[in-house]
């Protein structure tokens, strides 16, 4: 199970553009994963220190002043932009896990939950010559994956002999 962080750090909260498409992203990211879990910081719930609004529409005066809308508008999206391309590299970094970025990679391809090709039943395609969903029930583990079997038969039948059933360089 991954964990997602999200910081939100909007003052217009959800009537802010800039973080609908964070909220799109992260509610499509939990429908597709359910088993993992987003965690969202509102850095703007917690006590921040005192701000005089005037100093805030002060500076925004000036660097706007000579500015058509626009440009303004411009810039504002490039901003969002720039929060948007921020936040996706963070939910990246979170998720991905850190043996892809030490350039380790596992003997057995298991980019699905630590499952090993899928949850498929890798016996049954030398025994029945189908694919057949593997059963939670029917689950061992070696080289560092999970494998499941459709029947005791057959995980009985890897366990004996894991490298003649095993797909060819880990199924990569």
């Amino acid at each position: 199970m991954s964990t997602v962080l999200y910081i939100k750090a909007s003052p217009r909260a959800e009537r802010s553009n800039s973080v609908l498409g964070p909220n799109t992203l992260v509610a499509s990211y939990k429908q597709s994963r359910p088993d993992d879990a987003a965690v969202a910081i509102d850095l703007l719930q917690g006590d921040l220190p005192a701000f005089d609004g005037i100093d805030l529409q002060a500076n925004h005066s000036i660097r706007f002043a000579s500015l058509g809308n626009s440009m303004k508008e411009g810039i504002m999206f490039k901003r969002n932009l720039l929060y948007a391309i921020l936040l996706f590299l963070l939910i990246f970094c979170i998720t991905v896990p850190s043996d892809a970025f030490a350039g380790k990679k596992s003997e057995i391809n298991t980019t699905w939950g630590k499952v090993a090709i899928k949850g498929y039943d890798t016996v049954a395609y030398f025994t029945m010559g189908e694919p057949v969903k593997g059963k939670k029930d029917f689950e061992t583990t070696w080289k560092g994956a999970k494998w499941r079997f459709a029947t005791a038969e057959h995980r009985d039948l890897f366990a004996a002999d894991p490298e003649k059933y095993a797909p060819q360089y880990g199924g990569y």
